[in-house]
């Protein structure tokens, strides 16, 4: 490509009287444009994926699962979600609830926070009925999802394999909690390429017609 950009400029170096510092000028920035941009413009971009996991969690009753209902909570990642994710990778898009509703008729939900099981992501998801003065004293439902790197990065509908609720002090496995994963991707823009082709042909342009203009005999030598 450089060596395309320094054909096209070099006819502008003649040696003709009186021109020869604008050419010599003019060549040098087309040059300096042939050598820079394709730099720029051979940047890859890379996709950057959103995953969007939603939680479908079963109603607790009297202190155990009640699958005659679910309600939907939703949270986002720069992912997927993995074990030591980078910071300010959770929740981009989304952190919460789907809609009103909650697991437990008496408490709201209170969150989500993200952590680590050993070599593996942790995901928890809090409600609460804010009776007392933090979390901890309140009357609290948790549940509780941990599930390796390669789990997360499934996409469609899964059952969790270690998923369970804490509640007045015991902590049972939660049988029908599910999630639906979906991705989201997005790229970054840049210059393709042949720009810097367009680029250099217009300089080369500029540069000869500006020369022809200030001798007419320009036009007619041959490079």
């Amino acid at each position: 490509m450089r060596n395309t950009c320094l054909s096209l400029l070099s006819c502008s170096l003649r040696d003709v009287p009186g021109v020869r510092a604008f050419a010599r000028n003019a060549f040098l920035l087309g040059a300096v444009l042939c050598m820079a941009i394709p730099s720029f413009a051979s940047v890859v971009p890379l996709p950057l994926d959103t995953f969007t996991y939603t939680l479908t969690l079963p109603n607790i009753t009297g202190g155990v699962e009640d699958d005659r209902g679910f309600t939907n909570y939703s949270f986002s990642w720069v992912g997927p979600l993995r074990f030591n994710s980078p910071d300010n990778s959770s929740c981009p898009t989304v952190c919460g609830p789907d809609a009103g509703g909650s697991v437990k008729s008496s408490e709201l939900f209170a969150g989500f926070s993200f952590t680590a099981s050993g070599s593996n992501p942790e995901v928890n998801v809090m409600f609460s009925d804010f009776s007392g003065p933090n979390f901890a004293s309140s009357n609290t439902v948790t549940f509780t999802i941990i599930e390796p790197d390669a789990f997360w990065a499934n996409i469609g509908g899964q059952t969790f394999d270690n998923a369970s609720f804490a509640i007045g002090g015991s902590d049972p496995a939660c049988r029908e909690c599910t999630v639906f994963t979906t991705t989201t991707t997005t790229t970054t823009t840049t210059p393709e390429p042949g720009y810097s082709i367009l680029i250099a042909m217009l300089m080369a342009g500029v540069a000869a017609v500006a020369l022809r203009r200030r001798l007419p005999a320009f036009g007619r030598q041959r490079c």
